[in-house]
């Protein structure tokens, strides 16, 4: 492996101009002798991009999903970063992540959870955000795509979230979509459906958080 330090320094005879350099490599630079003031350290930082086949397109990123869980603050351990992320960059965060499925966000901390059973209220400048990745099911080629069962609910609140753990959470196209979501998820009796980001939380209870404005709250019939 090559050096990765470099001390250089410079001599000018006067009377000939003869030049007379002096160069030291060196792997690492842990003691520094600062009295030999003649030299400068040099610290090489070489970083390659990365090489892929010709020929051979690069993989897209793979998208991030999550829908807002609730306000406040995630209890436990978790990993914290402090930088100032946006919601987009703590979701990123988490994805990255082995095991998070939460995160909670404000305008100056992202906080990285597995799990979300206990909530701190009183952080009432962070919200809790629920990864949902969500793929589409894939049918044989050539074989009829099965029709949707029809989902019978009504409406119980015009704005609120249900709160607790969610049976799911997934990222839907509109409130029919949600509703069958409900009805296919083993134990699902309520889901709570925010339609200008297509959040969906699915959950066997409904004790309200009204404070969740941008969702609505429904109730499957009778099936």
């Amino acid at each position: 492996m090559g050096a990765a330090l470099c001390a250089r320094s410079r001599s000018v005879a006067s009377s000939s101009v003869i030049l007379r350099q002096k160069c030291k490599l060196s792997d690492t630079c842990g003691s520094i002798n600062s009295f030999e003031t003649d030299f400068t350290i040099y610290h090489l930082a070489l970083t390659l991009a990365p090489t892929f086949a010709p020929g051979v397109p690069t993989h897209a990123p793979t998208p991030v999903t999550y829908g807002i869980y609730d306000t406040g603050k995630c209890k436990g351990t978790g990993t914290t970063d402090s930088s100032g992320l946006t919601v987009d960059g703590c979701g990123s965060l988490c994805a990255q992540s082995i095991g998070c499925q939460f995160f909670s966000h404000s305008s100056t901390e992202c906080k990285l959870s597995d799990s979300c059973g206990s909530i701190n209220s009183f952080e009432a400048d962070f919200t809790i955000y629920h990864l949902a990745l969500t793929l589409a099911p894939t049918f044989a080629p050539g074989v009829p795509t099965p029709a949707p069962t029809p989902v019978s609910y009504t409406q119980t609140h015009s704005t609120g979230m249900c709160k607790g753990t969610p049976l799911s959470f997934p990222i839907v196209a509109d409130l029919q979509a949600c509703g069958t979501a409900c009805s296919a998820q083993s134990g699902c009796e309520y889901f709570s459906f925010a339609s200008a980001t297509g959040a969906c939380k699915l959950t066997s209870s409904c004790n309200r958080n009204k404070w969740m404005t941008d969702y609505a709250i429904y109730q499957l019939s009778a099936r």
